[in-house]
């Protein structure tokens, strides 16, 4: 119950800081807000121009990954394992001051106690696993990025989304150990280690600093695997065709329940699994420019 309450209040902190600052930026427009350089002479991954039009940032990420699958269905269940990512964007003014592409590799680890532990007739299943995952698409925000840094707003919202893949290995208990499931064979069928996914989000940036700029975002993961926490099969294999090892972490109900009863085990469900990744970090963008000191006039040209 205080996990679930504490993963309500930092989504609930989440949409509220993407909401509650959407009126903060002053509504004002620039001349020559967001534009790059049009000199198209210069090779444009040329490290000196790339640098003065501010094309590329890099960013660092930490927090944390829930799971909802077969064996967790809403935030009462759910159990945060940490995660850590490292992306970047690439900002081009073929697409314009507002769209940005975006390509991320992430660490993050996923858990799950049964839904039905807590019930009489509980599956008693739980897994954990350790995975990566990469992806790449786009970034569009509520803002011009401008390369004046006065001119860009304290708060910039955007949203992002894109495609890739995740790795998965789940392991399961059983009196205190942890067993690889995929070998075991669990469910009387095989599945690989890879699956691809989806993702969309929302997310905030604060501006700090030329090169600085703190971010936190939270975003849906949806899988093409319904093997990640190896629930997928609707009923309970004949335990006479796994070894005894499998056979026990196939069934862990008590005693006088389980396959001589013909009990669900799974949904079969078409839809994979899904997570989700709540992320606080910060970005780095390489740029030549510096605060410069302004004497008279100067202080117009100032960025």
């Amino acid at each position: 119950m205080i996990i679930s309450n504490i993963l309500r209040v930092s989504l609930f902190l989440t949409f509220i800081a993407f909401f509650s600052t959407l009126n903060v930026n002053a509504q004002k427009t620039f001349k020559g807000q967001g534009r790059y350089s049009k000199n198209k002479k210069a090779p444009w991954l040329q490290s000196k121009q790339a640098k003065k039009n501010e094309y590329f940032s890099i960013y660092a990420t930490t927090g944390f990954a829930l799971y909802e699958g077969d064996l967790c269905v809403g935030f009462d269940c759910m159990s945060p394992r940490p995660q850590l990512g490292l992306g970047g964007y690439w900002r081009t003014r073929l697409l314009g001051s507002r769209f940005s592409l975006r390509a991320e590799l992430r660490y993050f680890r996923l858990y799950s106690n049964d839904f039905f532990r807590g019930e009489p007739f509980g599956r008693n299943l739980d897994f954990r696993s350790n995975n990566f995952e990469f992806w790449a698409g786009g970034q569009y925000d509520l803002y011009n990025y401008d390369r004046v840094f006065r001119r860009r707003p304290l708060f910039n919202h955007y949203i992002y989304g894109g495609i890739g893949f995740m790795t998965y290995n789940p392991y399961g208990s059983l009196n205190g150990e942890w067993y690889q499931l995929r070998d075991l064979k669990t469910q009387g069928i095989e599945y690989g280690s890879l699956a691809f996914m989806g993702t969309l989000g929302i997310g905030v940036k604060v501006k700090v600093s030329y090169k600085l700029t703190f971010m936190t975002d939270f975003g849906l993961r949806l899988t093409t695997s319904d093997n990640i926490d190896d629930v997928s099969q609707k009923w309970y294999v004949d335990p006479a065709t796994l070894s005894p090892l499998a056979a026990q972490l196939a069934d862990k109900t008590p005693d006088d329940l389980g396959y001589a009863h013909g009990r669900q085990r799974g949904n079969n469900s078409i839809y994979g699994d899904k997570y989700f990744i709540f992320s606080v970090g910060a970005i780095y963008t390489f740029t030549n420019q510096e605060r410069r000191s302004a004497k008279g006039k100067q202080h117009l040209l100032r960025k």
